[in-house]
C-alpha cells in the first residue's frame, strides 16, 4: 500500500527509499519467513544438516 500511496512503480523503489526507517521489520520477516520453513519441514529432512 505504501507503494501505491506514495506513488513508486515497484515496491522494491519503496523498501529502498524507506527500508532504513523499519530495521525491525525487516528482522521480523525474516524471522516468520524461517520459522514457516522449519514448520513445513519434515523431521526427517532436518536430521542431515549440521
Amino acid at each position: 500500500m505504501a507503494s501505491k500511496t506514495l506513488r513508486h512503480s515497484t515496491l522494491s523503489t519503496t523498501v529502498n527509499i524507506c527500508g532504513h526507517l523499519l530495521p525491525h521489520v525487516t528482522r521480523d520477516a525474516v524471522t516468520a519467513l524461517c520459522q514457516a520453513l522449519d514448520d513445513a519441514s519434515p523431521p526427517s529432512a532436518l536430521a542431515n544438516v549440521t
